[in-house]
């Protein structure tokens, strides 16, 4: 490396703009020299080791006052800053993984609901989760919500009674179950159900197709999939939905 080498140099070998260099030697974050025949700035060696450090801190998002004292810090008192930044840096990795997974789940679904779009409603078998009801003062249930709104499992009671009930799909009975979970496979007509902000839904579509099959239609239980607009259509609720039919 040459002893001296110019801005325009360092710009472009390190990609920071000259801008930011003078910047940056304007706030005695780097150490320069004046070229004596024309007083241009003039970066030694030391100053394109602080200029590394610079970059390396600020890509721990470190503000600039930070880093203007790092150099006035012993070895303990860098290490402990390192040890910090990489802990919140940590911690902020942790959070990002939970919204990619969120992301993902939202992804699922959503093939799923192009999936089941054309499907006709049929008959399958199926082994439903208890469902527990949904208490907006429980905070751990509307996190757990938030977080996942699959997890929801909306109740319709029946042909003569269309109120929906909300509640959430849970692992193991506990308390304010409004419907047991099935203790094996049994009979379900399952397709997609929709609602719109009116609450205009199909669910007449399941109570009839089923008793067109010959089956005596019960509850609708629904899992939500995705709120969208098609073409052509108002903005639209879809839920996973399964008829209890006997």
């Amino acid at each position: 490396m040459k002893p001296f080498i110019k801005i325009s140099d360092v710009s472009e070998a390190l990609g920071v703009p000259t801008s930011t260099l003078r910047f940056w030697d304007k706030e005695g974050l780097i150490r320069f020299e004046r070229n004596d025949d024309n007083n241009y700035r003039n970066f030694s060696y030391q100053t394109m080791l602080d200029i590394c450090d610079i970059i390396f801190f600020r890509s721990l998002e470190l503000p600039l006052s930070t880093i203007k004292i790092i150099n006035t810090k012993s070895a303990d008192d860098l290490n402990l800053l390192l040890r910090e930044t990489k802990t919140e840096l940590e911690q902020k990795i942790a959070y990002l993984q939970q919204v990619t997974e969120r992301i993902e789940a939202r992804e699922k679904k959503l093939e799923k609901y192009q999936h089941m779009q054309d499907q006709p409603l049929r008959v399958i078998k199926a082994k439903l989760s208890p469902v527990r009801s949904f208490n907006f003062q429980d905070k751990e249930m509307v996190q757990l919500y938030l977080d996942d709104p699959g997890l929801s499992a909306d109740i319709l009671a029946g042909p003569f009674n269309d109120s929906m009930v909300c509640g959430m799909f849970v692992d193991s009975e506990v308390k304010n179950i409004i419907r047991e979970g099935d203790d094996e496979e049994r009979n379900y007509l399952h397709g997609l159900l929709w609602m719109n902000r009116d609450k205009q839904m199909n669910a007449e579509e399941f109570w009839s197709t089923s008793q067109r099959l010959g089956y005596k239609p019960g509850q609708i239980i629904c899992k939500y999939l995705v709120s969208t607009k098609e073409e052509g259509q108002e903005l639209r609720n879809f839920f996973e939905a399964w008829l209890e039919i006997d």
